[in-house]
């Protein structure tokens, strides 16, 4: 699911932060580091490689994964056989293009950092935290991290041109685990319907602070719209936010738009043309409007 990603990666932060928080997890911080919040800097929880340079100096966890970190996307500073540590060395030697909080500027390296920190101090994978918080409980029995495990469902879709040529697949088992955090996420469109709920229905799963610290702007992403039926887009920590239906504020990333306590949500995906997430209680359905075709 390509950067839809990024918003599965925020959402585990937040827990991580609230399993410390509450001492479900008992994972020593770093000396001089007393809690782990969204506003801890960066260059505290990363010592040795990840110090120094740029902005690490001041940065926070809201920072990086706001795209405000100043740190361009520099995509060609990491190749396959990369992971998230080797991208922590190099950050010193990134040339920022803004000042720390000066401009958003989308980043993947900053969702590979995140992904490393969950490892760290979950003492676990990244790819096994996401699935005992998140796809266990919400159902989401064939979303994996792994392009092997899909392959093997028997349910993985290959690609193709329209001269009838197979697309290679993108991603190797060593190339996904460098990707787990900002892009790596693979899910059918029945558990990316249970995703889009979940965060409609906020504070059932998804606790409703995690919405909040999560979904809610913490940057301008678009300020000057030149469609003249979009709004100033806002940019939270995975989801953009922009524009509005009826009142009503709509979250999205790049392929799951959805609105809170409106209609529900719907998934574009690059493999399928449309498909509606209409997974609401019976109560609910008779306020969902028309479906469009896109």
């Amino acid at each position: 699911m390509a950067c839809v990603s990024k918003a599965f990666c925020a959402t585990a932060l937040s827990l991580l932060i609230d399993d410390l928080e509450h001492g479900r997890n008992v994972t020593a911080l770093p000396s001089g580091v007393t809690e782990l919040t969204w506003h801890t800097r960066l260059r505290d929880v990363l010592p040795g490689p990840g110090d120094g340079g740029w902005a690490s100096e001041r940065a926070n966890f809201k920072d990086i994964l706001g795209h405000v970190s100043g740190v361009p996307r520099h995509d060609a500073a990491y190749g396959p056989s990369d992971m998230p540590l080797d991208m922590i060395g190099r950050l010193r030697h990134l040339r920022p293009a803004f000042e720390l909080r000066e401009q958003w500027s989308y980043n993947n390296i900053m969702y590979m950092v995140a992904a490393h920190v969950i490892e760290t101090y979950a003492d676990q994978s990244y790819a096994s935290f996401v699935q005992e918080p998140l796809f266990a409980p919400l159902g989401m029995t064939l979303a994996t991290f792994s392009p092997a495990e899909a392959e093997a469902s028997g349910t993985m879709m290959q690609g193709w041109t329209r001269e009838g040529r197979r697309i290679p697949k993108r991603f190797s088992e060593e190339t996904a685990l460098a990707m787990t955090g900002p892009g790596g996420i693979i899910l059918n469109a029945i558990d990316m319907a249970k995703w889009i709920l979940t965060w409609i229905d906020a504070g059932t799963v998804i606790p409703d602070y995690v919405y909040r610290n999560v979904s809610y702007s913490y940057s301008v992403s678009v300020d000057h719209p030149t469609d003249p039926e979009l709004s100033i887009g806002g940019y939270g920590l995975g989801w953009f936010r922009s524009a509005s239906f009826r009142g009503h504020n709509v979250r999205f990333f790049l392929l799951c738009p959805m609105a809170k306590d409106t209609v529900g949500g719907l998934a574009l995906g690059r493999s399928f043309r449309a498909v509606y997430a209409r997974l609401l209680p019976a109560e609910r359905q008779d306020r969902c409007d028309s479906v469009r075709e896109w």
